[in-house]
């Protein structure tokens, strides 16, 4: 299994550094239950109950990961 990186120097270039990728799951946050909550709704779900909080979660620490703000997309794009 791949290490998760430490600091700067163990990250692909033009992606964030681990504390970089964090700042932007806190961020975004809201929005990530906030797409939960309305994928929820449309699919008369109970959104904690069925899982919906914590696979947007996953998504977005995940995509924080990948993401390469030298893209010039921003990453709510």
């Amino acid at each position: 299994m791949p290490e998760t990186p430490t600091n700067e120097e163990d990250t692909a270039p033009g992606t964030l550094s681990l504390d970089e990728a964090n700042e932007l799951v806190l961020e975004h946050r809201g929005w990530a239950e906030s797409i939960a909550r309305s994928v929820a709704r449309a699919w008369n779900l109970d959104w904690q109950m069925d899982g919906l909080d914590g696979a947007a979660m996953e998504a977005l620490i995940f995509c924080s990961r990948r993401y390469s703000p030298d893209r010039g997309v921003p990453f709510r794009g």
